[in-house]
């Protein structure tokens, strides 16, 4: 007999309604000696496996009765846990489902002091809370695929590590930095440290929040910031380390496989240090700065204001895949990052960077245009090897004058010169052998002086001062400009931007109230110049009336105030800014000026309400007025390809922008989940438009200013949590984002266009106690833009891995990646399977181990995507198939 859904409904809710309807009960009281109730924690855990919690319970004010959420056939273990009290802990019995288990409880007083942690899960606790810190013992969460650091970060509750950038996030906030036994090694550049440090050095990740780098403003700091900090093992003092040698070969390539490496720690009394240096040519990039594409790591994101952008863009390669498929590299890398503790007043940083790469990438590009039913397509194949090379030195001094102040000074300088050569076939009859040079040189100062003034005040005095010279020059052969004759354009563009800052800050608290009073005034100065002429073969010039030569100054002379009020549960934070600002813009070649003077308010509310002690909303808004960069102000054409011309009609109006955002945040590390929900709403008004007049052989942009404005939408969403029915981890993340803008095309109106985006993972893993493991993410990207033709995009990516431990000294992955680039056109699809195989003896302090990558031997990576314009495809080559035998050892 068949049973109809309607029937299959009934059944499951009867079974529903008799799964709630009976129920084991716990009930009692829990009060001291004399007689008084206590708040409590409530545990149930199987009695086969007591280390991991079933349940989680809060008692309030002594009474409990409470419904177990299922039907338990085994032991159980009863704990109550009160702060202060000895552990209650009993083994009971419940074989009825409507069994009750009732007791009276009385807590004897523990005879410590010590009331600051809370121990969660016994002897050998997964993490503990202290305070606002929450201390992860990684051991709990191995499984022996772990090799540097930021492979078990990944997988620590309320940790997330963006696999491009490195950059970390903890409850969804970006992380400051990540400290070596306390001490700030690596400053922004914590990707070093994580990126670098073997796993098995580390003991202990701690999460801080309210992180301050300063330690006489600890309590009154308002920002909230985040850091990581790292405790290693007590036998790894003195000097320790790890040798890694990688070789191999490569299928498609005569070149030796090599990912090799040697790291040191040293640590002592009076000094801490980390060194690394690193050689491989299969995709990896052991440094924190990033040539191969686009990503921003912690330290640019600080330091936007302070350097130059470049005009002349440099080739990135797509990082869909991630850097191990398309980074096609011979990246050799060294560092070394020292703190000396000369005594207690003064201590000294140096932290020392070299790099130096070959990028290779082969990427064509092809677009397909419609404009008033003129159909026409353009490509480009264009081979590139790009060169970059950087030294870099750090220098930091503090120095504590007293027990209540301290005077730090540092100064960072650094040298960037890239090379890129690239030979381009493209639909322009003819082909082209260009050549980029782009040197960058940046040097930064920063004094600061502290003074804690009182347990409840303190002052600090701040002086930035900043140079920044980028020189780019362009060489393209033969001419774009003059295709009539054998000649070649060179594009320079040379620019200077010199920042100096001044700013005092008087901090103090209230009783539980903060607040902070800042005035300073800025300088900032950017002269930029730039020609395109046209050479004959002997280098003489035969075009030349393409340049910019123009100045642009920013004067500001502000005041910012903020008051945090807390209010029981809920903190408010206002912030008013208050800014003058003067601009000027000189253009010497047209022989005209630019200038405004304008006072900017800039009000800010943010809003946090602790619902309890998991779990938070909070909220922000605020307006803002922001100044234009320098791609923006200049006149005169730039080339910066083989087919795109730039120009813009500049101006200095302010752009006016608005920003509102609400989030939900859940990490209850009891019971293994975690909540983050948000929505951000964000519009500006005034923007820079392009007018683009593309056809089949070039592209002219002109970029204008209109009082129009552009609106973004976001909503996100991730959840994790530990099923232990399962012994499953299961993750969920999802972002959805709604973007409204303008473009005008070929000359057209003003155009409306409206993109929708939405990308989702879904990210499960195992943790059984057998040989046997599985990992699988899931990722689905779609996006839709609707212009005067509709658009849509979608990508499904598939990342199956198996984990086999079939003994203490063995285990191996098998990972398979599949990816389909086009959902429209499912032939079009990439598989790339990997292997590696571990071999660690017992008791020995090294490992062998085997790896294969790219066993299909994908060569190259195709995408097809639309938009309001065009229908592009776009490919580039990968990293062949190849084989490694690696040799590691700790010592």
């Amino acid at each position: 007999m068949k049973i109809n859904l309607y029937n299959r409904l009934i059944i499951i809710l009867f079974f529903f309604i008799v799964n709630n309807t009976y129920s084991q009960i716990l009930k009692g009281t829990i009060k001291d000696k004399n007689n008084n109730p206590l708040s409590a924690k409530l545990l149930v855990k199987k009695a086969s496996k007591p280390n991991i919690i079933s349940e989680f319970h809060l008692v309030k004010k002594g009474d409990f009765s409470y419904a177990l959420k299922k039907t338990y056939s085994e032991d159980l273990i009863f704990e109550i846990l009160v702060i202060g009290y000895v552990t209650y802990s009993e083994k009971i019995t419940i074989k009825d489902s409507n069994d009750v288990f009732e007791r009276s409880i009385y807590m004897i007083k523990e005879e410590t002091n010590n009331l600051d942690e809370v121990f969660i899960v016994g002897k050998k606790a997964p993490f503990k809370i202290k305070h606002d810190t929450v201390q992860y013992n990684i051991n709990s969460y191995k499984d022996g695929t772990e090799r540097k650091l930021q492979d078990i970060l990944k997988k620590l509750p309320g940790i997330e590590v963006n696999e491009t950038s490195g950059l970390i996030k903890y409850n969804g906030k970006l992380i400051e930095t990540v400290t070596l036994e306390g001490d700030n090694l690596f400053g922004y550049n914590y990707t070093l440290g994580t990126k670098n440090i073997n796993v098995d050095m580390v003991e202990e990740v701690e999460a801080i929040e309210n992180y301050s780098n300063n330690s006489l403003l600890k309590g009154l700091d308002q920002d909230g910031k985040v850091a990581l900090n790292l405790k290693l093992k007590k036998n790894k003092t003195d000097v320790s380390g790890n040798l890694e040698l990688g070789l191999g070969d490569f299928k498609d390539s005569s070149k030796i496989a090599n990912n090799s490496s040697l790291n040191l720690l040293g640590i002592n009394k009076y000094y801490k240090s980390f060194g690394t240096i690193s050689f491989n040519n299969v995709g990896l990039n052991n440094s924190p700065f990033n040539f191969s594409s686009q990503a921003s790591n912690m330290e640019i994101l600080q330091e936007l204001d302070y350097f130059s952008e470049k005009i002349i863009p440099e080739v990135s390669i797509l990082n869909v895949l991630g850097e191990r498929r398309a980074n096609i590299n011979n990246q050799l890398f060294s560092s070394y990052n020292n703190i000396f503790n000369f005594d207690k007043k003064l201590k000294a940083k140096v932290n020392l960077y070299y790099i130096q790469d070959k990028i290779q990438t082969i990427q064509l590009s092809k677009s397909s245009f419609t404009f008033n039913n003129d159909v026409f397509n353009t490509f480009d194949n264009i081979n590139t090897s790009k060169k970059p090379i950087q030294y870099r030195g750090d220098l930091e001094l503090k120095y504590f004058n007293s027990k209540s102040s301290l005077f730090r000074y540092t100064i960072s300088a650094r040298d960037e010169n890239i090379e890129t050569a690239s030979s381009i076939t493209s639909n322009q009859n003819t082909s082209f052998n260009t050549n980029l040079n782009s040197k960058n040189t940046f040097v930064k100062q920063h004094i600061e002086y502290t003074k804690r003034l009182s347990k409840q005040k303190a002052l600090q005095v701040d002086l930035h001062f900043s140079t920044n010279n980028l020189n780019q020059e362009y060489n393209i052969n033969p001419s774009f400009l003059n295709t009539n004759s054998n000649t070649y354009d060179n594009q320079n563009s040379n620019q200077k931007k010199t920042v100096f800052e001044l700013k005092s800050t008087f901090l103090g608290i209230i009783k539980n109230n903060k607040y902070s009073f800042s005035s300073g005034v800025l300088f900032a100065n950017q002269p930029f110049n730039s020609n395109l002429i046209n050479l004959s073969e002997d280098n003489s010039v035969l075009y030349n009336n393409r340049n910019n030569d123009l100045n642009y100054s920013k004067k500001t002379a502000y005041a910012t105030g903020s008051y945090n009020w807390n209010v029981g549960k809920l903190k408010l934070t206002p912030n008013v800014s208050l800014r003058l600002i003067n601009q000027k813009l000189n253009n010497h070649i047209l022989n005209n000026q630019q200038t405004s003077n304008i006072l900017v308010f800039e009000p800010s509310l943010t809003l946090f309400y602790k619902i309890n002690s998991v779990s938070f909303l909070s909220s922000n808004l605020g307006l803002n007025k922001n100044t234009n960069p320098i791609q923006y102000l200049y006149t005169g054409n730039i080339l910066i390809n083989n087919r795109t011309l730039l120009s813009n009609i500049p101006d200095i109006t302010l752009q006016k922008n608005q920003s509102y955002s609400l989030a939900y945040n859940l990490n209850d590390l009891f019971n293994q989940s975690q909540i983050m929900f948000g929505v951000n709403y964000t519009k500006q008004e005034g923007n820079f438009f392009s007018n683009t007049i593309i056809t089949s052989n070039s592209n002219t942009v002109n970029f204008f200013f209109l009082p129009e404005a552009t609106e973004s939408t976001n909503f996100n969403l991730s959840y994790s949590k530990f099923i232990p029915a399962l012994n499953t981890n299961i993750k969920l993340n999802t972002f959805h984002s709604l973007f409204n803008y303008k473009n005008i095309v070929n000359n057209s109106q003003l155009r409306s266009n409206k993109t929708n985006h939405t990308k989702s993972q879904l990210f499960l893993k195992t943790a059984f106690s057998t040989q046997l493991n599985f990992e699988n993410e899931t990722t689905h990207d779609y996006s839709k833009t609707l212009s005067e033709l509709t658009f849509t995009n979608s990508t499904f990516q598939n990342n199956f891995k198996i984990i086999y431990k079939p003994s203490k000294e063995i285990y191996g992955t098998l990972t398979a990646n599949f990816f389909i680039p086009n959902l429209k056109k499912r032939s079009d699809n990439f598989t790339f399977i990997d292997t590696e195989i571990w071999y660690k003896p017992k008791n020995k302090d090294w490992q062998l181990s085997i790896s294969a990558s790219n066993l299909t031997n994908e060569n190259s990576f195709l995408q097809i995507q639309n938009n309001d314009v065009s229908i592009n495809t776009f490919s580039s080559d990968l990293l062949s198939r190849s084989l490694l035998l690696k040799f590691n050892h700790n010592f």
